[in-house]
């Protein structure tokens, strides 16, 4: 990875400033404070603080969010950084109190022209890690030896070491045993979450399956039979009635046609009987008449006078007509009560031919009445013959539960044995997880890999320790160490020898410490390129040749010059007689409180 170019603005004591890098060499940085008179606090750390905070959101000296504005200006800070990374070229902006984009944070990929940025800075932190494959430790210990601040992988404790070993290697072990662990963890739930459900399954077996609903399905049995036996009972009963119904049944054809022909008397009687009455009233309303005239002839006779004319008359005349009178009277009396005799001769008649046809209604209602009751009758035989078949053809519900509760039995052996085997198959896992819950820790394959990094990393070390130290220093690397008892522990440890004398690293003085820092740093920063394929371009030490007497200088000067022939090294000194060294001279200048290269 080439870090090609960096831009700044309102970062630290910079108000504006371009830095390009593609093009140095073996570069001394100096600086010239003016406003102090002195090179100290001129500006050249911020220039390698402005790469670290915004590739990382901090500083190697733990500077972040607003720490890094401008004290001047107070707000618009920002960081551009081109990369070249396998070809491509990204472009890396942060920004901190920027009126147009706030405190945003985010990439923009050059070749496909889109800007990546994550719902949150963190995430688009984890893009630029996943993608490059470094953080802001490897950084500070293979980019970027900051003044006092040097990452010590020697002094760094076990847990450090790895973690950086680790990240050189591309290999998140923590991640991995994280995971197996969990898995683990998930198997085991699995496995008493597994066991419980068998448990309570189990709790649910019967064993008598077959009897299940027994008396149920008996007392259903029962009631079956007696509701057909009723209904039975009924379709005798129904039978009966319409044999007794059909055994009633007389011919009525007789009788309707005598009641035909007693009605057609009857109207032919009273035909008769009108004629009568006719013939009656009208011999009574001549009686009345003819009685009327006799009354008054009587009188007129008794007067003497003219029946007609009222004169006086013979006794003679009247006497005709009295007695002319009374023949008709007799005749119309004689006339009335033949008609009475024969009116009550036709009555007498019509009576009997009425009581015929009343006897004969009566017997054709009673014959109605029993074909309707022998319809009903065949009509219920119907009813109660289909309510049997129903009856018959009803299956016993509790069998059908039976059947279920069997069925559901069944499931749950088959539950169960399909979860015996799941246990079974967890417990087979267990061992496997187990085994890579271990490999993944410090004493599995953790240990093996670094096992096999110690000898790549001691050759390393001991190639820049030559340099550094003129061979009297070496230094070695395992992962165990030897405890008082004898005992090996899984422990990275460090060895350091001096004149064939193994010495404690605390023992060393400042500048010793820093050769041997220096030397296992750079052989870090080789390691990290032979598993990264790629490695940033750039090496920076800042002031590293603090506590060098100068025979340590030469030797700091020697590793710089091999350092130099594969990546762009700049040194942060205030010793001028490093001039000559190097192909590039950079100054930094601070004038009014504002930093800028001359």
């Amino acid at each position: 990875m080439e870090i090609e170019k960096v831009c700044i603005g309102n970062f630290l004591s910079f108000k504006l400033q371009e830095f390009e890098i593609k093009d140095k060499g073996l570069t001394l940085i100096e600086g010239r404070n003016l406003d102090e008179g002195d090179s100290n606090g001129s500006g050249k750390s911020a220039l390698w603080d402005s790469i670290s905070f915004c590739l990382f959101g901090q500083t190697v000296r733990g500077l972040k969010g607003d720490e890094v504005i401008n004290r001047k200006f107070k707000k618009n800070c920002w960081v551009n950084v081109r990369l070249r990374s396998f070809g491509k070229i990204y472009e890396v902006f942060r920004y901190r109190k920027h009126d147009e984009r706030g405190d945003r944070f985010f990439i923009l990929d050059m070749d496909e022209d889109k800007c990546i940025e994550m719902g949150t800075a963190a995430q688009t932190q984890q893009w630029l890690l996943d993608t490059f494959q470094i953080d802001f430790d490897l950084f500070r210990c293979t980019v970027l030896f900051a003044q006092g601040e040097t990452f010590n992988f020697v002094d760094a404790g076990n847990k450090g070491q790895k973690e950086i070993l680790s990240k050189v290697m591309k290999i998140d072990y923590d991640k991995f045993l994280i995971n197996s662990k969990t898995k683990l963890k998930s198997a085991l739930s699995d496995l008493t979450s597994i066991e419980s459900k068998v448990t309570v399954l189990t709790s649910h077996l019967i064993k008598d399956a077959d009897e299940l609903f027994a008396a149920e399905i008996s007392e259903w049995d029962g009631q079956q039979e007696r509701r057909i036996t009723a209904v039975k009972t009924e379709v005798e009963a129904a039978t009966a009635q319409i044999k007794w119904f059909e055994s009633n049944i007389k011919p009525v054809d007789k009788i309707a046609s005598l009641i035909k022909k007693a009605e057609l008397q009857i109207k032919i009687d009273r035909g008769v009987l009108g004629d009568i009455m006719a013939k009656s009233s009208e011999a009574k309303g001549s009686l009345s008449f003819h009685i009327k005239d006799l009354k008054k002839a009587e009188e007129l006779e008794a007067k003497g006078e003219c029946h007609f004319c009222k004169t006086k008359v013979s006794i003679c005349l009247n006497q005709e007509w009295i007695t002319s009178a009374k023949n008709s009277i007799e005749i119309h009396q004689v006339t009335v009560a033949k008609c009475d005799e024969e009116a009550v001769e036709i009555n007498n008649k019509i009576n009997k031919n009425l009581e015929v046809i009343k006897k004969a209604d009566k017997i054709l209602i009673g014959q109605n009445h029993v074909k309707s009751n022998l319809k009903n009758a065949i009509a219920r035989q119907k009813e109660l013959d289909i309510e049997l078949v129903e009856i018959q053809s009803e299956e016993n519900p509790f069998l059908t539960q039976k059947w279920e509760a069997i069925a559901k039995q069944e499931q749950i052996k088959n539950k169960i044995k399909e979860l015996n085997k799941n246990i079974g198959e967890t417990k087979k896992s267990l061992p496997y997880l187990e085994f890579w819950v271990n490999a993944f820790s410090d004493s599995g394959i953790k240990s093996f890999v670094f096992d096999l990094i110690c000898s790549n990393l001691t050759n390393k070390a001991n190639s820049y320790l030559n340099i550094l130290s003129g061979g009297s220093v070496s230094i070695s690397f395992d992962t165990q160490k030897k405890t008082k008892s004898g005992e090996l522990r899984e422990k990275f440890d460090c060895n350091i020898v001096t004149d064939g004398i193994q010495v404690a690293y605390n023992s060393y003085s400042g500048g010793e410490k820093r050769r041997i820092s220096l030397a296992v740093d750079m052989a870090l920063s080789d390691i990290m390129v032979d598993y990264h394929g790629s490695s940033f371009n750039v090496v920076v030490f800042d002031e590293q040749d603090s506590y060098l007497d100068s025979n340590g200088r030469k030797q700091y000067l020697n590793l710089l010059k091999k350092i130099g022939r594969n990546k762009k090294v700049f040194v942060v000194a205030h010793d001028a007689s490093f001039k000559g060294y190097f192909d590039d001279v950079m100054v930094v200048e601070k004038r009014d409180g504002i930093s800028r290269i001359a």
